[in-house]
């Protein structure tokens, strides 16, 4: 491989970056705490009622990611993540314009996950991993660090736009960056065929013949294989234990006595050490059988929700921080890596679809388990041990999957 191939890959890595940063899951998840203020001064809605919008979003999410699987395995990625940011900064733009009702406000936050299901790790994993071969888990890290960087710097973002203008102005403007900067970024730097000069691995090697019987009955097929089971399951109890705490860790601060605004530097020191996690999981699954990385931070996460739930001084919860900082994001650099691994790469995106689908029902359980917990026991007192039980699962089940392939050039035939 030449090093201007080299340096080419490597610029798609920095835009898969940069284009993640304004992609469905900063623009719609990492902002929509900020507009519930705003949005129930202006029209007299709950919290919960606003909440309904993004629970759409989830649930949209969860049956679209498999059938944008799909469809970038059919006609490649690029398409797809062109067509989601344009889609996208369409639909967060008309939020700001046409959203007078709780029920334009489900719709459009509905649309937006269609789209934002195309311009989203589903597809730039995809591209990561047809690139890269050696080095690919430090790729997808970098690569999947801009999601990290973009809900940090979101929410501050649209904050500024809401006390310049309002928060009409703010949902424009976030579709506007979200459509200029993905569009740009990919129309002049993704591509979703390996150069002829990279010559890691041959073409066959890299793309193995389809079995027709299997592709035309993908779910099927997916549904009996042990390994898809075992890592639905596994990113599902992620899913619900990161967000669990995540969604809920200012308010369990609050009742645990701390001033809110003490509360709210907990998660911010967590955003920080976010993209170091990620950068350090994909350096560790280059050298580390991938699901050893997963238990790793699995138990850190684990013990980031006791100590943020139980530490008794400050320094202990903000090491707390850390740790689900660190570990925040890691299951979706594992989850490509592993679909790399253990599947032929025409399947890529089909399967990482599932397995995103998986991740965003945890999404969507854990939050609402943890409010019925603190509901019901009048705190978060029994919330932690749930969420905890809930990890640990997980990271005995990363021990139940295969070994793959040791030769780093191929993926695992099934």
């Amino acid at each position: 491989m030449n090093a201007a191939s080299d340096a080419f890959r490597w610029r798609i890595v920095g835009a898969a970056a940069v284009g993640l940063s304004c992609s469905g899951l900063p623009i719609i998840l990492a902002t929509f705490g900020v507009f519930l203020t705003p949005l129930s001064a202006a029209f007299g809605w709950s919290r919960a009622e606003i909440s309904g919008a993004l629970t759409a979003h989830v649930l949209v999410l969860v049956v679209a990611f498999p059938l944008v699987g799909r469809m970038i395995d059919r006609f490649g990625a690029r398409r797809a993540i062109l067509g989601g940011y344009v889609g996208l900064g369409a639909t967060v733009a008309a939020i700001g314009m046409f959203a007078n009702s709780l029920t334009s406000l489900y719709i459009l936050y509905a649309a937006a996950a269609i789209s934002g299901a195309c311009a989203s790790p589903v597809a730039f994993t995809r591209v990561i991993t047809r690139w890269f071969t050696e080095r690919r888990g430090f790729a997808l890290g970098v690569a999947l660090a801009g999601l990290g960087l973009g809900s940090a710097i979101m929410p501050a973002i649209t904050q500024t736009l809401i006390a310049l203008d309002g928060w009409r102005v703010a949902y424009i403007g976030l579709g506007a960056l979200s459509f200029i900067v993905g569009v740009a970024v990919t129309a002049a730097f993704i591509r979703d065929e390996p150069a002829l000069a990279d010559h890691e691995a041959t073409r066959s090697e890299r793309y193995p013949a389809a079995d027709t019987k299997a592709h035309q009955a993908i779910l099927p097929t997916f549904l009996q294989d042990r390994k898809v089971i075992v890592m639905a399951a596994t990113f599902l109890l992620i899913g619900l234990g990161y967000t669990g705490i995540s969604v809920h860790m200012v308010p369990l601060l609050i009742g645990r006595g701390y001033s809110p605004a003490f509360a709210t530097t907990v998660p911010f020191i967590a955003g920080l050490a976010v993209v170091v996690g990620r950068l350090a999981s994909g350096w560790f699954l280059d050298r580390v059988f991938a699901p050893y990385v997963g238990i790793v931070a699995v138990l850190a996460t684990a013990t980031g929700c006791v100590l943020v739930g139980s530490g008794p001084n400050t320094p202990t919860i903000f090491l707390g921080a850390v740790l689900l900082g660190l570990s925040a994001g890691t299951e979706i650099d594992v989850m490509a890596y592993l679909v790399g691994r253990y599947f032929d790469l025409h399947r890529f995106g089909a399967i990482s679809g599932l397995l995103n689908s998986a991740y965003f029902v945890g999404v969507a359980i854990g939050p609402i388990s943890v409010g019925m917990i603190s509901d019901t026991q009048a705190g978060y007192i029994g919330a932690v041990p749930f969420l905890v039980v809930a990890l640990l699962i997980a990271a005995a089940l990363f021990k139940r999957l295969p070994k793959y392939d040791s030769h780093p050039h191929h993926a695992t035939r099934q």
